[in-house]
């Protein structure tokens, strides 16, 4: 049995470029964030748009020290972006949480995985 982590990536300030400069904007962001994780992690893991303004990262055979790590570069780089919608350029607020397979000692569960990694995305911006 190996670990699994679960990631969920969100872009905090979405409804403020949705409300400021138009959805159209707003989708350039999630398109391009969608890109930049695609093209960042492994072809094992999978990526799914779960929320409007969310993500989820299934990093398979990754414990939880390792999601961390990962997560924190990735994030990082989609924050140092500069998205461009054709008109202006554009900073988006990510903020992530990442829950391991190996970090309880309760039954594994995916729901309860991508639960957490959920509410840690909205606690903390590196968590």
């Amino acid at each position: 049995r190996y670990a699994v982590s679960c990631s969920a990536v969100r872009v905090g300030n979405l409804q403020k470029i949705n409300t400021d400069y138009g959805y159209e904007s707003g989708d350039v962001v999630l398109r391009e964030t969608a890109r930049i994780l695609r093209h960042a992690i492994r072809r094992s893991d999978f990526l799914s748009r779960s929320a409007g303004n969310e993500f989820t990262v299934l990093l398979r055979q990754c414990d939880g020290e390792q999601a961390v790590e990962t997560m924190r570069r990735i994030c990082a780089r989609i924050n140092e972006n500069k998205f461009f919608d054709g008109r202006r350029t554009i900073k988006a607020q990510i903020t992530w949480g990442t829950a391991s397979s190996d970090e309880s000692d309760s039954e594994f569960s995916a729901d309860k995985l991508v639960a957490t990694a959920a509410e840690r995305a909205s606690q903390e911006p590196d968590a």
